[in-house]
């Protein structure tokens, strides 16, 4: 998977960014959908991944840049919660 000005990962980890910024990437299931959550710059990007390794990102959504990684599970359960479904009644950490 690539990112655009991002490094290639695709787990939850810290590594150097463009500019030898700090880059934490976190993977949720977002009730089913797969999210990854990039902090860069003291600010959070989220990106959807598809199955072929492609991601994308989620325009229009503004996560606040002070969440802990811990509230960021919080935040996603709070604004994606109208794609639950009975198969996919949670948000969870991957990686």
């Amino acid at each position: 998977m690539f990112v655009i000005g991002h490094p290639k990962t695709v787990s939850s980890s810290m590594t150097l960014g463009p500019g030898g910024s700090a880059v934490k990437t976190i993977e949720f299931d977002v009730f089913g959908k797969r999210i990854l959550a990039i902090r860069n710059n003291a600010a959070w990007e989220l990106f959807e991944t598809g199955n072929e390794g492609r991601s994308r990102r989620y325009g229009g959504t503004i996560v606040p840049p002070d969440l802990s990684e811990n509230e960021l599970l919080t935040f996603l359960d709070d604004f994606f919660h109208a794609y639950a479904t009975p198969r996919h009644a949670h948000v969870r950490r991957v990686r």
